[in-house]
């Protein structure tokens, strides 16, 4: 009976940790903050990356329009080219884009890490 118990205790006393975490303040629960601004960091680069993927579609879509439709062959190569250009910089743009927006980042991050891990700010090194 005694493994018992001490399962049951260990698994009721999970379950209220579980449930007291939603209802801590933002404050109290860092390691949420922490994951979300990790999240944070390739947001604004996805949001590039989506607007390029959409120019380069509309120009490849209009320049195959042009060749197709109206027989614009030099308007229409010229648009396909900026295209394709334009997808070529998809990937640096990206990182890019991720890299400023972690670099501004950093700062909270490394701070509330060193705060869930326990460290002092004297023993971490000034480089953000």
């Amino acid at each position: 009976m005694d493994k018992r118990d001490d399962a049951y205790k260990a698994q009721i006393a999970f379950e209220v940790n579980q449930i007291r975490s939603k209802y801590l303040p933002q404050d109290q629960n860092k390691l949420e903050q922490l994951k979300k601004l990790d999240k944070q960091v390739t947001v604004p680069g996805k949001k590039a990356i989506f607007i390029m993927v959409l120019i380069s579609l509309a120009l490849l879509a209009g320049g195959i329009s042009l060749i197709v439709f109206f027989n614009f062959i030099l308007a229409g190569t010229i648009c396909c080219v900026l295209s394709l250009s334009c997808a070529f910089l998809i990937k640096p743009v990206y990182n890019f884009v991720t890299e400023k927006e972690r670099t501004r980042l950093a700062p909270q991050i490394m701070r509330l890490s060193d705060e869930i891990l326990g460290h002092s700010a004297q023993n971490t090194p000034d480089r953000y």
